[in-house]
């Protein structure tokens, strides 16, 4: 089964800026999912103790050779949403 990896950042702004960086352009949303290359991105809104009321996140999972143990892009986004909600996520720049 394919490893998973993920990486996720708060805000439409520096979800867009990150896109033009790594790829040269912006994610295509249908609903609350869009791809861009073989990365599949979810937009959600979770509430962390920092923030003022619910914020916008981003989710990318993409595969990856290294043993991340993750498999499933519903288990990372349980996972993230929970870090998100404790305050203990780590945020992509």
């Amino acid at each position: 089964m394919a490893q998973l990896t993920y990486g996720v950042i708060r805000g439409e702004r520096a979800f867009d800026a990150y896109c033009q960086r790594r790829w040269k352009q912006r994610a295509r949303f249908c609903e609350s999912f869009a791809h861009i290359e073989d990365v599949t991105v979810e937009r959600f809104y979770e509430k962390s103790p920092t923030d003022d009321g619910y914020t916008e996140y981003f989710l990318m999972t993409m595969p990856t050779n290294r043993d991340t143990g993750l498999c499933w892009h519903n288990d990372i986004a349980t996972m993230v949403k929970r870090e998100i909600s404790e305050g203990t996520v780590k945020l992509i720049k």
